[in-house]
């Protein structure tokens, strides 16, 4: 009978004896236990706490293996009771120890859960033990034969849960990513305690006061004069003196020489802001979900979220129930037939009408029994759902799938013969709008801090033409690619839809993922020509005569046409595209494009081109594929009204009734 029994030797431990671990990382002259760095540096907190809530905050379920496509989930069992009920009688939680099990593996890279065992020897209840209190003594290089717990309680190894990651020389524990950090958050202590001692200092500067020599050696400064002038600048302009902060008045010459960085010089919020991401980049979390919105949209967001608990959590999960399921889950079921899953169907299913539409043609089409997708959701299986279903729209009318029934917006007589449809090659006003409001803030922002960024240059006396080399243009770059991505899908998604609509065809068709990588390439190289022409703009206006009236008004332009120009000439390239993609789709490649003049004074050289025809993926005479096409100059592109007609048969609907003759 194992010496972990309730109301034990662990319950009644009341000095834990200090920590056994040996000081983990100096900070100052002062060395810190990793626990205590979780305590005092807030990124590290933010982090841990974001891991640990989010995987603590999930259900984990036990089921019962019935067959390759059954299964049950156990609730009247022992195994489910002790994860609801972790230590019956007492307090704790199932998410207090999920909790404290992602902190000590997220802190440690280990975890310890000690099993409390009845007078029989029956498992009965789970006890997390703070990592600190615990050393793994005896056993082979493999695993440890026990545990000391707080230096005086020994447990053996098969009444001790313990998680760990990898470790280089020992199979007996993880190491820590404190470890790792170790550099970044010596350098967030140091920044903190500077930021401590200046603000503790009531001048808020840190400088010299130089004093000019005296003719005759004999006329300097005495001790007692220098005592007195350092007390009376104290009293007045330090700490809590009647001037502090204020601008101090000198005798005898003297001159103040400011000497240190300044807050904003010092760029502590970007200091913090960059703890942050190291810290999120360890523990593999997207910046966005831990409060870093730099390149924050709802969209991105939205994906992150979903990669959350697929490539950041997916492998914790992973880690703690198989460790249970070796661990725990033998003593109290059958580890052939029961095994731990937690549940994310909550955090990443769709909407409604997502799973709706996804279940039903999983469900009623010819690929999937019904109990096959009951056992991907953990459902049972029921009598009958083992026969395939085939409905009868589909063995009799063709279709894909039982949702596709809907008739088609055409008699199908007439759709087999040749059609031809005209579609707006150019953007729908609002997708234009919307494009310049958001490169309009981009261009607007970027301003604000190349003005910032430059103005310190000018204030140094260093403000030339080499100051460009200074800006970070990757991260512009990168930028400006995030912006002009979000712009593409938007404007693609609403030119699209309409061309669809045009053609007579459900606007719900349109796919993002058929164009998503397209869209994303190019606004790539848009970036970098826009980032290129801009460093080229911003090294003339420092090589004028008055660089900041240069940079003045330069980044006026920016936000004012240069973000119009930009939007409209990307809307039209991006709706052009969109428009042919979704018309090969609907006429297939063997459909042919003609370009339409519709303004009553056209550009000449589009008036000449007015009926030409070419295939599908050709190019027009000009060198474009479609008005606006961005291959053309700025004044072939730029604004264009023109159409396109294209004419086909349409490949997705076949005439049943035709006779060979009418065909």
């Amino acid at each position: 009978m194992s010496l972990i029994v309730s109301g034990g030797q662990l319950e009644h431990i009341r000095d834990h004896g200090g920590y056994t671990l040996p000081p983990a990382m100096q900070l100052g002259n002062t060395w810190v236990e990793y626990g205590h760095i979780f305590d005092a540096q807030p990124q590290v907190q933010t982090v841990i706490t974001f891991l640990a809530r989010n995987i603590a905050s999930l259900t984990l379920h036990a089921y019962e293996r019935r067959s390759d496509t059954d299964r049950g989930r156990l609730t009247d069992h022992p195994l489910p009771r002790l994860l609801r009920t972790p230590l019956p009688g007492r307090k704790l939680t199932r998410y207090q120890l999920l909790f404290r099990i992602v902190a000590d593996r997220a802190i440690y890279d280990d975890a310890f859960i000690a099993k409390i065992r009845d007078t029989n020897g029956k498992v009965i209840g789970l006890l997390p033990v703070p990592r600190p209190w615990v050393t793994a003594d005896q056993g082979s290089w493999i695993e440890p034969g026990g545990y000391w717990v707080a230096g005086s309680v020994w447990v053996p190894a098969e009444d001790m849960i313990h998680l760990h990651g990898y470790a280089v020389e020992s199979l007996w524990h993880g190491t820590s990513p404190m470890a790792a950090l170790k550099g970044i958050l010596q350098e967030e202590y140091e920044a903190n305690k500077h930021r401590q001692q200046m603000w503790r200092n009531g001048a808020r500067i840190s400088g010299v006061i130089e004093r000019p020599a005296p003719k005759n050696p004999r006329d300097g400064w005495s001790d007692t004069a220098r005592e007195r002038f350092k007390r009376e600048f104290r009293d007045l302009y330090g700490g809590d003196g009647a001037d502090a902060g204020g601008v101090p008045i000198l005798e005898d010459g003297m001159k103040y020489v400011p000497a240190g960085l300044d807050p904003k010089s010092a760029q502590y919020i970007e200091a913090r802001k960059l703890t942050r991401e190291e810290v999120a980049a360890a523990y593999h979390i997207p910046p966005p979900l831990v409060g870093i919105l730099d390149h924050a949209t709802f969209s991105n967001i939205r994906e992150q979220h979903k990669q959350l608990y697929q490539d950041t959590l997916g492998p914790w999960l992973v880690d703690i129930d198989e460790s249970f399921e070796i661990q725990l889950v033998p003593e109290l079921a059958d580890p052939d037939l029961v095994y731990l899953e937690f549940d994310i169907r909550e955090k990443i299913q769709g909407s409604f009408e997502e799973r709706a539409a996804a279940g039903s043609t999983a469900v009623g089409g010819p690929w999937m029994t019904r109990n096959e997708q009951r056992a991907l959701d953990n459902l049972p299986a029921i009598e009958g759902g083992d026969e395939l279903i085939t409905p009868l729209n589909v063995t009799q009318g063709g279709q894909a799938s039982p949702r596709a029934s809907a008739p088609p917006p055409y008699p199908a007589k007439a759709l087999t013969k040749t059609r031809t449809v005209h579609l707006k090659a150019a953007p729908p006003e609002r997708a234009v709008d919307q494009a310049g409001k958001e490169l309009a803030r981009f261009f607007d922002r970027q301003g604000r801090a190349l003005s910032s960024l430059l103005g310190a240059a000018k204030a140094r006396g260093a403000l030339t033409k080499e100051s460009a080399a200074s800006v970070n243009w990757d991260r512009w770059e990168g930028e400006l690619a995030m912006v002009l991505t979000q712009v593409n899908l938007s404007t693609a998604a609403s030119s699209a839809r309409a061309a669809l609509e045009e053609m007579g065809e459900d606007p719900a068709d349109y796919d993002p993922a058929d164009t998503a990588e397209w869209l994303m390439d190019n606004a790539a190289g848009q970036a970098r020509a826009a980032t290129d022409t801009s460093r080229v703009q911003v090294e003339e206006a420092l090589d004028a005569d008055d660089p900041p009236e240069a940079l003045k008004a330069l980044f006026a332009t920016w936000a004012a046409s240069r973000a119009a120009e930009l939007a409209s000439r990307q809307a039209h390239h991006v709706a052009g595209y969109t428009s042919v993609v979704e018309a090969r789709k609907v006429f297939g490649d063997s459909a042919r494009k003609t370009w339409r003049t519709t303004s009553r004074n056209p550009r000449s050289t589009h008036a000449r081109m007015n009926g030409q025809t070419v295939p599908i993926d050709g190019k027009f005479s000009n060198g474009g594929r479609w008005p606006g096409d961005s291959i053309l100059p700025a004044r072939e592109s730029a604004k264009c009204k023109c159409m396109l007609s294209i004419t086909g048969v349409p490949e997705s609907v076949d005439d049943p009734g035709a006779t060979p003759d009418e065909e």
